[in-house]
């Protein structure tokens, strides 16, 4: 008998998530009716293929609600959310580790260094350095300053 498989389970799992973590884009919601006559939770289901869907607890519906700034679950559909394995989640008085959300920050621009060139574009120039004040000048020229400081 296959002991590993007896600790399979249709949920996505700490041990289902790599070490670094994943990025998965959010497909749909759904209340999932749990064994024992525990209450009904949250589920997530993914856009990637063969992800198994996410049983979300109170900490990370708190986390998409404040990612995505808003309590419809429709708005969150097609986001993307990461999910790593945090080894300090606690469960029944106990630290088990467990699955947590954070949210994907998605660059807002490339660096120039990436971007494709403007074809048959000059270089910029480079904007011209100020120069002196002239009043500060003037009075330089004019004898300098009433001060007593030495420099």
């Amino acid at each position: 008998m296959d002991l590993a498989a007896l600790d399979q389970s249709k949920y996505l799992g700490k041990n289902d998530i790599p070490d670094d973590g994943i990025i998965l884009t959010i497909a749909s919601f759904d209340m999932v009716q749990m064994k024992n006559s525990e209450p009904d939770k949250l589920c997530i289901h993914w856009r990637e293929p063969g992800m198994k869907p996410m049983l979300v607890n109170k900490t990370n519906r708190t986390r998409l609600r404040s990612m995505f700034r808003t309590d419809e679950s429709r708005n969150m559909i097609g986001k993307q959310i990461g999910i790593w394995n945090d080894p300090n989640v606690e469960y029944g008085g106990q630290v088990v580790g467990g699955l947590r959300i954070r949210a994907v920050v998605q660059p807002q621009f490339q660096p120039a260094e990436q971007q494709p060139p403007v074809p048959n574009a000059a270089p910029a120039a480079a904007p011209a350095a100020p120069g002196p004040d002239p009043a500060l000048k003037a009075k330089l020229a004019a004898g300098g300053f009433d001060d007593d400081i030495p420099f």
